[in-house]
Order: structure tokens, then sequence, then C-alpha cells
């Protein structure tokens, strides 16, 4: 009896010591939001799409952003462009050629001075933009923000 009892407890601190050196966590232990699986539409069986960790957690990254006057195209999956370089002139911000339903676009006013030049939203090929395109005279460290509805392919204005 002793001895069965000797060897369980063997086999198990042997069990121990093993998931101990082949369980190590694997790194990075952060998720950066380009993971990506598929998710199943309609049940199993159904299509499927791939998704990111940002649009589970309805989030997405930010770019930094150091053009002055002209024409900026909002990347896709960026929720904020950050304006850097205090505008000389208008600029026109293009919102992304196929955004998903619910997606946030923002600019921001990233300077130490007040924009006095405008930034104006426009849409891509077959959007439009409702209740208000353009942000003038934005505050240091304001934002003026979309969110688009896939329903009728509009970007509205929420800040």
């Amino acid at each position: 009896m002793r001895r069965s009892r000797a060897w369980f407890v063997g086999a198990a601190v042997a069990a121990l010591a093993t998931t101990l050196a082949i369980g190590q966590q694997l790194t990075p232990s952060g998720l950066s939001g380009n993971e990506t699986w598929s998710v199943s539409i309609g049940g199993p069986g159904g299509s499927s799409t791939f998704v990111t960790t940002n649009h589970m957690r309805n989030t997405q990254s930010i770019v930094l952003n150091s053009t002055a006057t002209g024409a900026v195209q909002a990347p896709a999956n960026i929720v904020g462009t950050i304006f850097t370089a205090a505008l000389s002139g208008a600029v026109t911000f293009t919102a992304p050629t196929n955004p998903y339903d619910g997606q946030k676009v923002a600019v921001t006013n990233g300077t130490t001075a007040a924009f006095t030049q405008t930034i104006t939203m426009t849409a891509a090929g077959g959007q439009t933009v409702v209740n208000g395109a353009a942000c003038a005279t934005l505050a240091v460290g304001n934002t003026c923000a979309w969110i688009y509805n896939a329903a009728n392919t509009s970007w509205y204005r929420i800040q």
C-alpha cells in the first residue's frame, strides 16, 4: 500500500514539474489588436468572416498626421487621426472606403494652438455625411467625430 501511494505521489510531482516546465506563458502576453480569427454568421455551417481583436472590443488604433493643408484619407480601422501640425490651410478628410457598421472616425487637434482653418469630412463613394461635415476652429485637444451607419451608408456627426 505504501509503495502504490508513493508511486502516485511521485507521479503527481512529476506531472506538476512537467506542467511547470512546458506550461510557460506565451509572449507577448498582451493583444496588439491585429490578431484575427474566423467568426461564423448565422450559426454553425453559415458563412463566416474574419474579425480582429479591435473589432471585437470596438476599438482601433490611432494615427498621427502632420498634414498642414490639403487632403487626408482616413486609414481603415483607425478610430482617431491626431493632427500634430498647425493647419496652414483647409483640410479635406475623406472617410474610409469600406467602413463597418458603427465605425467611429475622429480628428483631434494635437497641437498647442487652436486651429483657425477648417477640417471637412468628405464621404467616400456611395456614402453621405449627415449633420455637420465641417470642424471649424478646433481648440487644443478638442475632437470632431462621426459614426457610420451601414443601413443607410451615412456618417453622423456625434462630437
